[in-house]
C-alpha cells in the first residue's frame, strides 16, 4: 500500500491534476496561483507561465474582487471544504474579458510546509443553458395552461380573446396584440380584443370593425391595415375551426428584435385553443340564447295554457251557475266581466242580434257608462255591425272613424247616448268583435275594449275564438235548459191532468151520483141510504187523500218534511181510493234520512201502483216497522200473484223499485207465487253501506 511520503504516489496526484477535466487552482494565502492545471488553462484562456503573475482576484469580475479579498482572507483563518455558486449567479472572467457562469468547489492543503488552497472549477454554461431553456418550456406550458383554464371558462368571445392576449403577453411583454373576428365573406373584421405592451396605442379598438381590401384565406399571407411606422416584426396566424378561418391572433413585436421559433409555437398553440375556444364561447352564445328563447316559449306557452285553464275555468263555472237555475241575462253579464278579466280587455259588451229590426241590442256591459245599455246598433255599424254582418272577427284601431260610422248608421241618438260614446271613443284604442253563432245562426256579438294598441297575433285570435265559442255553448244550454223546463212543465201538467182525470175526477164523479141517489134511496130503504152514505164518505176520503198525494207531487219540500207516517197513510189512502179495495196500514213513527224517506216513499208508491194496475187484488197491507236499527218497509196483496222467474227484472216497476233501494244500500225482496198474491219488502239500516 502507497504512502503519502511515496515518490509513485507524487506521481500519481500530479497526473490526476494534470488530466481532471475540471479546472483545478492552487491558490496561496495572499491569493497567488501556485498552480494551474490544463482543465483551467483552457477553461480561462491563459497558458501555463502566466499563472506566476496572476492572482485568484484577477479571475473575477471587477465588480467582485473587493469584496473578494476579504472573503478569501476569511476563509485562510479557517479554511474548510465547502461549495461555491450552487444556486448562485457566480462569474468567472477569461484573459479576453467573457464572462461564463461557475460553480467552484474549495478545500485545503499542505504544499512544501505552506497552507494552500485548491479551487474546483466548474464551467456551467451547458447546464445554465439547459436550465433555461428548461424553465422557458415550463413557463410556455404554464402559460399555455392557464390561458387554456381562462378562455375556456369565458362566457363570451371577446373575453376569451382578452384572456387569451394577457396570457400571450407573459411571453412576449413588450409586443402588440390583437385579433379579428371574420364575417363570413371575409372582407370585414371585428377586432375583438388588443392588447398594447409597447405603449404605442394601435389604430383601431376593440369592437371596431375593420374593412379588408381581398377577403382573407387560411393560407395566404394577411395583411393587417396597420399605418406606416417603424420597422417592426409581425406575425400573424390564422384561427382555424375545422379548416375553416374564423380570424386571425395578431402580434406585432418590439423594434429590433424577432419571433424564436420556440416563441412562434408557442403563439400557434395559443392561436388554437383561442380558435376553438371562441368557437366554444360562440357556441354557448347560441346555447344561451337559444335557452333563453326557449325559456321564453315556455313561459309564454304556460301562459297561455293558463289563460286556456283559466277560460276552460270559467266555462265550467258558468256551466255550474246555468244547473243552479241562474238566468240568461245573469249569465251574460258574468260572461262579459270574465271575458274582461280573463282577455285582459278593459271594458265588454254582448250584443243580441234582432233578425226582424236587423239591429244589435245590448244584452250584457261591463265597465261601459250605463247609456251604452240602452243602444240599438244597426247592422254594419261599428264594430259590433261589422262582425254581425261579415261573420268574422273584425279588429278596429280607429274609434273615430267608427264613431262617425255609427252616427251615420243611426238616424236619432240622445245627447246623453251621445256623451256616452264619445266616452267611449276617446278612452279606448282598439275594439274587437266576434260573432256569436247559436245552433247556426246569429245570436249577436261579443265587443271587446282596449286601452292600448292591441296587435292582435295568432294566439290572442285562437283564444278570443275559444272564449265566443264557449259563450256560444253556453247560451245554447241557457236555450236547451229553457226548452227542456218548459217540455218538463207540460209534462207534468199533463200528468197531474191524467191523475186527476184517473183518480180525484172519477171519484169525485162516483160522489156525485151517490149524492144525486141517496135521498131517493132514502125515502124507500134507510139501511141502503146509510150504507151508500158510507161510501160516499169513503169516495170523498179518497179523493182528498189524492189530492194530497198529488199536491205532495208538487211540493217535494212537503214530502220531506211531513212525520213519515202521515205521508205512507196519505200514500195508502188515495191508492184505496183508486183501486176500490182495502188497504191496511201499520205504520210505526220513526226517523230517517231524508233521502231514505223519499227512496222508501216512491217504493211504496211503485208497489201500490202495481197492486192497483195488475193484481187484481181485494186486499193490501202497507206496513212500515222497526226491527232494531232496521226499518222495514212491506207492501203485500192478495191478488192474483205471478212467477217472478217468467218476468223480466225490469218489468213492472221492479228495476226502479230495485234502484231506488240500492241506492240508499238497502236490500230489495220480491216473494210472489201464481194465485198467492206479491210481497215486496225493503231493508235498510244505518249500517249498511250505500254503493252510490
Amino acid at each position: 500500500m502507497m504512502t503519502t511520503a511515496d515518490p509513485i504516489w507524487h506521481l500519481v496526484n500530479q497526473r490526476i491534476f494534470d488530466v481532471s477535466p475540471i479546472g483545478i487552482l492552487v491558490v496561496r494565502a495572499d491569493g497567488t496561483i501556485a498552480h494551474a492545471n490544463q482543465a483551467a488553462c483552457r477553461l480561462f484562456g491563459y497558458a501555463p507561465h502566466e499563472w506566476a503573475h496572476l492572482t485568484v482576484e484577477d479571475l473575477l469580475p471587477p465588480e467582485a474582487r473587493e469584496q473578494h479579498v476579504r472573503h478569501r482572507a476569511t476563509y485562510m483563518t479557517a479554511p474548510r471544504t465547502r461549495p461555491m455558486g450552487i444556486n448562485l449567479d457566480l462569474e468567472a472572467l477569461r484573459k479576453d474579458g467573457t464572462r461564463f457562469p461557475v460553480e467552484i468547489a474549495l478545500s485545503h492543503t499542505e504544499l512544501n510546509g505552506e497552507r494552500v488552497v485548491l479551487a474546483f472549477i466548474s464551467d456551467i454554461r451547458a447546464r445554465k443553458a439547459a436550465e433555461e431553456a428548461r424553465e422557458r418550456y415550463a413557463q410556455r406550458l404554464r402559460t399555455l395552461y392557464e390561458i387554456e383554464h381562462a378562455v375556456l371558462a369565458a362566457h363570451s368571445p371577446t373575453e376569451v380573446a382578452t384572456l387569451a392576449l394577457k396570457g400571450a403577453a407573459s411571453l412576449l411583454p413588450h409586443a402588440d396584440f390583437f385579433v379579428f373576428l371574420f364575417d363570413e365573406t371575409r372582407q370585414e373584421a371585428e377586432t375583438l380584443a388588443t392588447y398594447e405592451g409597447s405603449g404605442t396605442p394601435l389604430p383601431f379598438r376593440a369592437g371596431e370593425r375593420i374593412s379588408l381590401a381581398h377577403p382573407v384565406e387560411a393560407h395566404t399571407p394577411i395583411a393587417p391595415p396597420l399605418p406606416q411606422q417603424e420597422m417592426r416584426p409581425y406575425l400573424g396566424l390564422p384561427l382555424l375551426v375545422n379548416d375553416t378561418l374564423v380570424g386571425t391572433l395578431n402580434i406585432l413585436g418590439a423594434p429590433g428584435t424577432d419571433f424564436g421559433e420556440a416563441e412562434i409555437e408557442t403563439l400557434r398553440e395559443i392561436a388554437a385553443m383561442l380558435a376553438i375556444a371562441i368557437q366554444q364561447a360562440q357556441l354557448r352564445e347560441q346555447l344561451r340564447a337559444y335557452a333563453a328563447t326557449l325559456e321564453k316559449r315556455v313561459a309564454e306557452r304556460t301562459a297561455q295554457i293558463e289563460r286556456r285553464r283559466r277560460i276552460a275555468e270559467s266555462l265550467r263555472d258558468l256551466v255550474e251557475a246555468l244547473n243552479r237555475g241562474i238566468a240568461l241575462h245573469a249569465l251574460l253579464a258574468r260572461v262579459v266581466e270574465q271575458a274582461s278579466r280573463l282577455l285582459h280587455s278593459q271594458a265588454a259588451v254582448i250584443f243580441g242580434y234582432d233578425a226582424d229590426q236587423r239591429c244589435l241590442n245590448v244584452l250584457a256591459v261591463h265597465n261601459l257608462p250605463d247609456e251604452v245599455a240602452c243602444l240599438q246598433v244597426p247592422a254594419g255599424a261599428g264594430v259590433s255591425g261589422r262582425a254581425s254582418q261579415s261573420g268574422e272577427v273584425v279588429v278596429l284601431h280607429d274609434m273615430q272613424q267608427a264613431f262617425e260610422a255609427f252616427l251615420s248608421h243611426t238616424a236619432s241618438l240622445s245627447p246623453e247616448a251621445r256623451r256616452a260614446l264619445r266616452e267611449v271613443v276617446d278612452s279606448f284604442q282598439t275594439a274587437v268583435a266576434l260573432p256569436l253563432m247559436v245552433e247556426g245562426e246569429l245570436f249577436g256579438t261579443l265587443a271587446l275594449y282596449f286601452t292600448t294598441h292591441l296587435t292582435l297575433d295568432d294566439e290572442m285570435l285562437a283564444l278570443l275564438r275559444t272564449f265566443a265559442d264557449q259563450t256560444t255553448l253556453i247560451i245554447e244550454n241557457a236555450h236547451l235548459r229553457e226548452r227542456v223546463e218548459r217540455a218538463a212543465v207540460e209534462a207534468e201538467r199533463n200528468r197531474i191532468a191524467r191523475d186527476l182525470h184517473d183518480s180525484v175526477t172519477q171519484t169525485l164523479f162516483s160522489a156525485s151520483i151517490l149524492a144525486d141517489v141517496i135521498p131517493r134511496i132514502a125515502e124507500r130503504n134507510p139501511d141502503e141510504a146509510w150504507r151508500r152514505l158510507e161510501e160516499l164518505r169513503q169516495l170523498t176520503r179518497g179523493a182528498l187523500a189524492e189530492m194530497r198525494t198529488l199536491l205532495l207531487e208538487l211540493r217535494p219540500q212537503a214530502l220531506i218534511e211531513a212525520p213519515v207516517e202521515r205521508i205512507f197513510q196519505h200514500l195508502a189512502d188515495a191508492a184505496a181510493s183508486r183501486g176500490r179495495l182495502h188497504i191496511e196500514t201499520h205504520l210505526v213513527p220513526v226517523e230517517m234520512p231524508t233521502d231514505v224517506k223519499v227512496a222508501l216513499y216512491r217504493i211504496a208508491q211503485e208497489a201500490l201502483n202495481n197492486v192497483i194496475k195488475h193484481a187484481h187484488a181485494t186486499h193490501a197491507t202497507l206496513a212500515l216497522t222497526t226491527q232494531g236499527d232496521t226499518i222495514i218497509l212491506q207492501v203485500a196483496d192478495n191478488g192474483r200473484g205471478f212467477n217472478p222467474e217468467h218476468v223480466p227484472p225490469t218489468s213492472l216497476g221492479l228495476g226502479i223499485m230495485r234502484e231506488r233501494a240500492a241506492a240508499i244500500g238497502a236490500l230489495f225482496h220480491v216473494e210472489s207465487q201464481p194465485g198467492e198474491g206479491t210481497t215486496v219488502r225493503v231493508h235498510w239500516s244505518p249500517s249498511t253501506p250505500t254503493d252510490a
